[in-house]
C-alpha cells in the first residue's frame, strides 16, 4: 500500500536538511546572530519595504478572494506583470499566456522533469547540485547521471558562475539517444555536450 521508492527516498539522510537542523542547533547554543544558515537558501537580509507593503495590501482583499484558487497558470495580471519587467529588464518579448507560475522551484523542477522525461530516461546533473534532483528524476522513472566535474582549490561561494568546469571527455560519453534534460544549477554556460537525443537545460 505504500510506494517502497517514495519510502526510501524519506528514510535517505538530506545533507542539506541536517546542516538546517545543525544550523538550529547552533543558533540555541551561541546565539542567531553569530549564525550564518544558507542551508535551505534561508534570507539573510530583511526583504525591501515594498515586499512586506503587498503583503499589507494583499491582507485587507476579502478573505474569500485573498485565500481562493486562481487559474491553473496563475493570475492573468502577475503573468501580465512578469512579462513586462522581463521586457523591461531583459529586454525579453515572453507572451504572457505561456507563463506558468509555481509554488516554490522544487514544484516547479517536479512539473518540469513529469512533461519532459519518460521512464527509463537519463537526465544529467552537473555537482555541485541540489541532492533533491535524485528525487525529482527517479519519482517520475528517469535515471540521473552524474559526470565528473572538476572545481578548482580556489574555488569559493563567491565564485564567479562558470568558474568550474566537466572534466574533459566525461559528458559525451554520458549523452545517449535516452539523454532529455540536464539539470545545471551552477553555471550560466554548460560545456557543449553533443548529444544524438534530444536534450533540453533546466
Amino acid at each position: 500500500m505504500i510506494s517502497q521508492t517514495m519510502l526510501g527516498f524519506g528514510r535517505s539522510k538530506s545533507c542539506i536538511r541536517e546542516l538546517a537542523a545543525y544550523g538550529a542547533r547552533r543558533k540555541a547554543e551561541i546565539g542567531a546572530d553569530r549564525v550564518f544558515d544558507y542551508s535551505l537558501g534561508n534570507p539573510s537580509v530583511p526583504a525591501p519595504d515594498c515586499v512586506n507593503e503587498a503583503i499589507r495590501e494583499l491582507l485587507s482583499l476579502d478573505s474569500c478572494t485573498l485565500h481562493g484558487y486562481t487559474t491553473a497558470a496563475g493570475l492573468p495580471s502577475l503573468r501580465r506583470a512578469i512579462a513586462e519587467d522581463m521586457r523591461k529588464r531583459y529586454a525579453a518579448e515572453l507572451d504572457p499566456d505561456k507563463l506558468y507560475i509555481i509554488c516554490g522551484a522544487a514544484a516547479g523542477l517536479a512539473i518540469c522533469l513529469r512533461a519532459l522525461v519518460q521512464p527509463g530516461e537519463e537526465v544529467i546533473a552537473f555537482a555541485p547540485f541540489f541532492p533533491e534532483y535524485r528525487m525529482f528524476t527517479e519519482g517520475v522513472g528517469g535515471v540521473l547521471v552524474r559526470p565528473a566535474t572538476v572545481i578548482p582549490s580556489t574555488w569559493s561561494p563567491t565564485s564567479p558562475i562558470g568558474s568550474w568546469s566537466m572534466t574533459a571527455g566525461k559528458c559525451p560519453a554520458c549523452c545517449i539517444s535516452t539523454t532529455t534534460p540536464f539539470w545545471t544549477t551552477a553555471t550560466a554556460s554548460p560545456s557543449p555536450c553533443p548529444a544524438s537525443g534530444s536534450a533540453t537545460w533546466l
